[in-house]
């Protein structure tokens, strides 16, 4: 289980990503938003890592985390995505993903 990141807002996240981030600052993790349902059953987190440049093209991992309530215990999940992305008419755009792990709790 993980936040849908291949939404058209997560699309929209990652082309908003990829534009504010023209020049990497480092290695780590950048934090981009984390949220829940009404109830807190449900909960959310997701995380980019720095863009892989190269020419117009680069690549971004995204590590989305997903808590849910089932009966009296909690369980997590975590998927990883690399996203390519292109830069096309002077906007980055996402041009494919690939799953490279998910880790279930």
């Amino acid at each position: 289980m993980g936040y849908n990141i291949s939404s058209e807002k997560g699309i929209a996240l990652i082309n908003a990503f990829a534009e504010a981030a023209a020049v990497p600052i480092s290695d780590e993790l950048t934090y981009v938003c984390s949220g829940s349902n009404e109830d807190d059953s449900v909960g959310y987190s997701v995380w980019l890592g720095q863009p892989r440049f190269e020419g117009d093209s680069a690549v971004v991992k995204v590590i989305s985390s997903c808590r849910y309530r089932r009966r009296d215990s909690w369980l997590t999940g975590s998927q990883v995505h690399e996203y390519s992305l292109r830069r096309i008419d002077d906007s980055w755009r996402v041009v494919g993903r690939r799953l490279t792990q998910i880790v279930n709790e």
